[in-house]
């Protein structure tokens, strides 16, 4: 049977290349997510180990994360710590906002997925490491991260404009340098660019002051114990940090990271593997069904029914095994462009390429045990067909689960129909999780009775062309097999459900964004920092000088806490609510500002507080009571913490003032802009923005989402398209005779083309209207759990849609060139010949 096997699956090459070739793609993403994984995880093994402690301006080892403007270390301090018995050797770092403009005129971005933008001081440690050039010596020299002078377009020699909270000043870049910290704070962050130490005192922070300490151990110290030592020299304010616990958080973090990078991905090639598996199980039943007279010859001369079966599954086994050596070439072609995006992103990540044994195991697994998996069903029931029916001919293998799965099917759709209903009763769980339930629910019972949903959607189709004979040849051709129109339909219409479910949450989430800045902003125009630095007093001076400007009120920010409990602190001038803002308050008055502080609702119940009620804050290392006066309901710019007046801030907050200034006007609106972006010019990391466009920049992350259905469109697609020319090609190759006959009583070829053109479309058609239909049930239902929105509310992204039924329209077309032409070419003597 082995050997059987192996000359049936090179008889039936021809037949099985597109499954193979599903295969392939359902591999290449498989492997390619697993070499990409391994590769960024063994990067994030190679952290720094130098570093014994760190001393810095954070609350906990388990709450490191940067901050603009932290408490600040003497830098008489150093020599003391050089002091303490088991340090080795001290380095003083600088770190603070600031940004370099690129070639272009815009802020180049550095490594790192943060928004923020940050500067620091140049060391001759592990820390920076020098690329190209040379170290930065005096004023007017900085050196540039890797990324960022790529993005910039910097290189040593290039002349450019640095950006800091001090100002503004022309530099000259001389070297490029990586970034690899001791610490790897929050998404990843790299300083952009490095001064040299008493240039970065001056422009990030103070002059002889330090933000942080790097201390290396000397030979044989333990970093627990040379912690402790250091820790009680430290002034309030100041922590040291086991660097070897610290080093050990960032390995743990990265590797977490790659583990959910490689589970979102992964995700994806779920849903390849399963569409694939489904038209795989397609291609072994037709095939199964054309070879029946060989497996009832081999039955008549003793096969039994389990060498049957392991005779499609030998061939089953020797499409995936080379399939899978294929799809993993194919992977390491995907993982490095994405390794290569992941270093460009993280400053902690190398650009290595690992193909580890376990990825190679893992992808072979999924290649092979998918393919016979999927191909068992058919192989079972070819085995259990008598060998007198079997030599009779071609059977169509209808089997009677299709009944179990009809009914299961609307068991299903009943259960999610009431679901979704009880998801319809509330805004907030179980009402909400109910709803997402029901809505995954009825993708299930779609596919199940996929069958009977095409052949009704069929006969809707069928009634206004009865009467021509193209169409509806066409029509009774996809009606004829239900359980293979079901197959290749459920293919398209799980990955265009998903991909619509994704769209419609994005586009409701951006939806939510854009209603809550235009219902709180009535500012004509906001400016804002785009990396976390505060709008320097000159900024602020020249938007408030713009003719036609009446006010210009910055907002403030700031973290105080209740115990081991903090919250956000917004501040803003109390004469710009009414004004600039909008506030919905459902307890107090806006007047309650100048004489107190406003709670956001969510927060007063949390902490149980009630207006009249005094609250002690510990803010800036300070004791300050503040008086609730009112409560404010979600308010876009204002966090949902606490609101007080620019006045309280004045008194307790650091310096600075904010990141977003809130601008109003009576002038002509566009020459207010011109005007504006003038007095903006030389700083472009405040970018300016009107309440729409603020939102739409917000909204920045949905897009990903936007991306991520789109990418998830093409994919179901591309293995839709394959599934639909395999099944017409193997439609066709079983109606050879038809064809013959057709062609003999006058149809021509190009006819011929047009009817299997015309299959292929109604297939797109039901799978894409299923898929859409279920895909914005599925989108309403999670924008409905995760944004406490109504279902009505649901936002539905009309351009996608839209343009996902262009795509399926082509993809339709396409799919059928293949089988169409090789019907039309069917010789009418030679099919007319056919069994």
């Amino acid at each position: 049977m082995w050997l059987i096997g192996v000359r049936n699956l090179l008889a039936h090459r021809g037949r099985l290349v597109l499954t193979f070739v599903t295969v392939v793609l359902g591999v290449a993403f498989a492997s390619g997510t697993l070499f990409f994984a391994d590769s960024i995880g063994a990067a994030a093994r190679a952290i720094r180990t130098d570093v014994a402690v760190l001393v810095a301006a954070t609350p906990g080892e388990e709450d490191v994360e940067y901050d603009a403007r932290p408490t600040l270390l003497p830098a008489s301090q150093l020599p003391r710590l050089a002091a303490i018995p088991g340090v080795a050797a001290t380095d003083g770092i600088v770190d603070g906002y600031a940004a370099v403009v690129g070639q272009d005129g815009k802020v180049a971005r550095p490594a790192g997925f943060a928004n923020d933008l940050i500067g620091t001081n140049w060391s001759e440690t592990p820390r920076l490491r020098l690329v190209q050039g040379r170290a930065p010596a005096g004023p007017g020299e900085i050196a540039v991260e890797q990324v960022a002078a790529r993005n910039g377009e910097l290189t040593p020699g290039t002349r450019t404009t640095a950006l800091h909270g001090a100002g503004t000043e022309e530099v000259t870049v001389v070297g490029i340098y990586l970034y690899q910290p001791a610490l790897r704070d929050g998404p990843g962050r790299a300083p952009a660019l490095a001064f040299d130490t008493t240039t970065a005192q001056r422009v990030l922070q103070k002059p002889d002051t330090f933000t942080s300490v790097e201390l290396t151990a000397a030979p044989g110290v333990a970093t627990r114990q040379l912690r402790d030592a250091v820790a009680a020299t430290l002034p309030a304010g100041l922590v040291a940090h086991d660097g070897a616990l610290l080093a050990e958080q960032s390995r743990q973090q990265e590797e977490s990271d790659a583990g959910t990078t490689a589970q979102i991905l992964l995700s994806f090639t779920l849903v390849a593997l399963l569409i694939g598996a489904t038209l795989i199980a397609n291609t072994f039943a037709m095939l199964v069904g054309r070879r029946a007279r060989e497996f009832g010859m081999l039955r008549a001369v003793g096969a039994n029914r389990r060498q049957i079966t392991m005779l499609v599954l030998v061939e089953a086994a020797g499409i995936g095994v080379l399939a899978t050596a294929v799809g993993m070439v194919v992977g390491v072609g995907l993982a490095l462009p994405m390794i290569d995006f992941a270093a460009g992103r993280d400053p902690v990540l190398g650009d290595t390429l690992h193909v580890t044994p376990r990825a190679i195991l893992s992808s072979l697994a999924v290649g092979v045990l998918v393919t016979v998996l999927a191909a068992w069903l058919p192989a079972r029931r070819a085995a259990a067909v008598p060998p007198v029916t079997a030599l009779h001919g071609d059977l169509v293998l209808v089997p009677r689960a299709m009944r179990v799965r009809t009914i299961l099917g609307l068991v299903l759709a009943v259960i999610a129909t009431l679901f979704c209903l009880l998801g319809l009763l509330g805004n907030r769980p179980p009402f909400t999780v109910a709803g997402v339930v029901g809505a995954f629910t009825m993708l299930i019972a779609v596919v199940l009775l996929a069958a009977g949903l095409a052949r009704v959607m069929l006969r809707l189709v069928a009634v206004p062309i009865r009467r021509r004979l193209l169409p509806r040849l066409a029509v009774e051709n996809v009606m004829r097999n239900p359980r293979r129109t079901a197959a290749t339909v459920s293919a398209l219409l799980v990955g265009v459900a998903l991909a619509t479910g994704i769209a419609v949450f994005a586009a409701s989430a951006t939806q939510a964004d854009l209603a809550a800045v235009e219902r709180t902003v009535r500012a004509p125009f906001l400016a804002a920092n785009i990396g976390g630095g505060q709008i320097s007093q000159a900024t602020l001076v020249r938007i408030r000088a713009v003719a036609g400007v009446t006010s210009a009120a910055p907002i403030r920010r700031e973290t105080a806490g209740t115990g081991a409990e903090t919250f956000s602190l917004t501040a803003v001038n109390p004469a710009a609510v009414g004004s600039l803002l909008n506030l919905e308050l459902p307890t107090g008055t806006p007047d309650g500002l100048a004489t107190g502080a406003l709670a956001h609702e969510s927060l007063a119940a949390e902490r149980e507080w009630s207006v009249g009620d005094s609250v002690e804050l510990t803010l800036n290392g300070q004791r300050v009571t503040v008086a609730i006066t009112g409560l404010y309901a979600d308010a876009a710019l204002l966090g949902d913490g606490l609101l007080v007046s620019d006045d309280f801030a004045e008194r307790h907050f650091r310096p600075g003032h904010g990141d977003t200034v809130l601008i109003g006007a009576d002038a002509d609106r566009s020459e207010l802009r011109s005007g504006l972006e003038a007095a903006l010019a030389d700083r472009p990391d405040v970018r300016l923005y009107t309440p729409a466009q603020y939102a739409s920049e917000e909204a920045g992350a949905f897009s990903i989402l936007i991306r991520i259905a789109t990418a998830l469109l093409a994919l179901a697609l591309a293995i839709a398209v394959l599934g639909i020319v395999n099944t017409l090609a193997l439609s066709v190759l079983e109606r050879t005779r038809e064809v013959g006959l057709l062609r003999a009583i006058g149809m021509h070829r190009r006819q011929v083309r047009a009817m299997i053109t015309v299959e292929s479309m109604l297939i797109v058609t039901v799978g894409g209207v299923l898929g859409i239909a279920v895909g914005i049930l599925l989108g309403a239902m999670v924008q409905h759990a995760v944004l406490a929105r109504p279902v009505t509310e649901a936002t539905i992204p009309l351009s996608l849609a839209l343009g996902a039924f262009a795509a399926m329209a082509v993809a339709g077309v396409v799919a059928a060139q293949w089988p169409a032409r090789r019907a039309a070419r069917t010789d009418v003597l030679e099919a007319m010949g056919t069994e």
